[in-house]
Protein backbone atom coordinates (compact mmCIF):
# COMPACT_ATOMS: atom_id res chain seq x y z
CA UNK A 1 0.00 0.00 0.00
CA UNK A 2 1.14 3.56 -0.75
CA UNK A 3 0.16 6.54 1.43
CA UNK A 4 -1.51 9.40 -0.43
CA UNK A 5 -2.67 12.85 0.61
CA UNK A 6 -5.88 13.55 -1.28
CA UNK A 7 -7.40 16.99 -1.73
CA UNK A 8 -10.66 17.68 -3.56
CA UNK A 9 -11.72 21.22 -4.38
CA UNK A 10 -15.11 22.15 -5.71
CA UNK A 11 -17.72 22.34 -6.95
CA UNK A 12 -16.96 25.44 -8.96
CA UNK A 13 -20.40 25.81 -10.59
CA UNK A 14 -23.64 24.41 -9.25
CA UNK A 15 -26.64 23.22 -11.25
CA UNK A 16 -28.78 26.31 -10.49
CA UNK A 17 -26.06 28.76 -11.65
CA UNK A 18 -25.99 30.27 -8.20
CA UNK A 19 -22.85 31.49 -6.56
CA UNK A 20 -20.94 28.24 -5.98
CA UNK A 21 -20.00 27.21 -2.50
CA UNK A 22 -16.33 26.34 -2.43
CA UNK A 23 -15.49 23.18 -0.53
CA UNK A 24 -11.99 22.00 0.32
CA UNK A 25 -11.79 18.44 1.64
CA UNK A 26 -8.58 16.65 2.60
CA UNK A 27 -7.87 13.07 3.60
CA UNK A 28 -4.95 10.75 4.06
CA UNK A 29 -5.61 7.43 2.29
CA UNK A 30 -3.67 4.44 1.01
CA UNK A 31 -3.76 3.08 -2.52
CA UNK A 32 -2.48 -0.14 -4.00
CA UNK A 33 1.15 0.56 -4.88
CA UNK A 34 1.16 -2.14 -7.56
CA UNK A 35 -1.74 -0.53 -9.41
CA UNK A 36 -0.13 2.90 -9.16
CA UNK A 37 3.18 1.53 -10.43
CA UNK A 38 1.59 0.55 -13.73
CA UNK A 39 1.11 4.21 -14.58
CA UNK A 40 -1.98 5.86 -16.00
CA UNK A 41 0.12 7.63 -18.62
CA UNK A 42 0.82 4.38 -20.47
CA UNK A 43 -2.88 3.54 -20.59
CA UNK A 44 -3.69 7.06 -21.82
CA UNK A 45 -1.09 6.68 -24.58
CA UNK A 46 -2.64 3.35 -25.64
CA UNK A 47 -6.15 4.86 -25.71
CA UNK A 48 -4.83 7.81 -27.72
CA UNK A 49 -3.17 5.51 -30.26
CA UNK A 50 -6.40 3.51 -30.58
CA UNK A 51 -8.36 6.69 -31.14
CA UNK A 52 -5.91 8.06 -33.72
CA UNK A 53 -6.10 4.76 -35.63
CA UNK A 54 -9.90 4.62 -35.26
CA UNK A 55 -9.72 1.25 -33.50
CA UNK A 56 -12.95 0.29 -31.72
CA UNK A 57 -13.43 -2.29 -29.01
CA UNK A 58 -12.48 -3.23 -25.51
CA UNK A 59 -11.86 -6.09 -23.18
CA UNK A 60 -13.19 -7.27 -19.85
CA UNK A 61 -11.43 -7.26 -16.53
CA UNK A 62 -12.78 -9.35 -13.67
CA UNK A 63 -11.54 -11.27 -10.64
CA UNK A 64 -12.57 -14.77 -11.79
CA UNK A 65 -11.14 -16.78 -14.72
CA UNK A 66 -12.69 -16.59 -18.17
CA UNK A 67 -14.16 -19.60 -19.94
CA UNK A 68 -12.46 -20.97 -23.05
CA UNK A 69 -15.15 -19.39 -25.24
CA UNK A 70 -14.69 -15.99 -23.54
CA UNK A 71 -10.93 -16.29 -23.96
CA UNK A 72 -11.34 -16.99 -27.69
CA UNK A 73 -13.59 -13.92 -28.05
CA UNK A 74 -11.07 -11.84 -26.12
CA UNK A 75 -8.27 -12.90 -28.46
CA UNK A 76 -10.37 -11.77 -31.45
CA UNK A 77 -10.93 -8.39 -29.81
CA UNK A 78 -7.20 -8.01 -29.11
CA UNK A 79 -6.39 -8.77 -32.76
CA UNK A 80 -8.66 -5.92 -33.87
CA UNK A 81 -7.26 -3.49 -31.29
CA UNK A 82 -3.64 -4.40 -32.04
CA UNK A 83 -2.59 -3.78 -28.43
CA UNK A 84 0.82 -4.92 -27.26
CA UNK A 85 1.09 -6.95 -24.06
CA UNK A 86 2.42 -3.81 -22.33
CA UNK A 87 -0.56 -1.75 -23.53
CA UNK A 88 -3.01 -4.43 -22.41
CA UNK A 89 -1.36 -4.50 -18.98
CA UNK A 90 -1.43 -0.70 -18.73
CA UNK A 91 -5.12 -0.47 -19.67
CA UNK A 92 -6.16 -3.28 -17.33
CA UNK A 93 -4.01 -1.84 -14.54
CA UNK A 94 -5.40 1.65 -15.02
CA UNK A 95 -8.94 0.35 -14.65
CA UNK A 96 -8.01 -1.47 -11.43
CA UNK A 97 -6.14 1.57 -10.09
CA UNK A 98 -9.09 3.87 -10.78
CA UNK A 99 -11.55 1.40 -9.23
CA UNK A 100 -9.33 1.25 -6.13
CA UNK A 101 -9.17 5.05 -5.98
CA UNK A 102 -12.94 5.47 -6.39
CA UNK A 103 -13.61 2.85 -3.71
CA UNK A 104 -11.37 4.63 -1.22
CA UNK A 105 -12.93 8.03 -1.96
CA UNK A 106 -16.39 6.53 -1.47
CA UNK A 107 -15.33 5.15 1.90
CA UNK A 108 -13.80 8.44 3.15
CA UNK A 109 -16.37 10.58 4.99
CA UNK A 110 -16.69 14.04 3.47
CA UNK A 111 -14.91 13.13 0.25
CA UNK A 112 -17.67 10.87 -1.00
CA UNK A 113 -20.26 13.68 -1.13
CA UNK A 114 -17.84 16.16 -2.68
CA UNK A 115 -16.63 13.66 -5.27
CA UNK A 116 -20.15 12.97 -6.57
CA UNK A 117 -21.00 16.70 -6.89
CA UNK A 118 -18.58 17.00 -9.80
Amino acid sequence: MAPVNLRLLGPFVDAANKQPKMEDQKAHITLNKGFLGIGLDEAAAAFYRMRQNKLQGGFQIRPRPFTEAETAEGKKAMAVLRLSAEEQRAIAGSQLALMSYFHLVQETPGLDDLFYKW
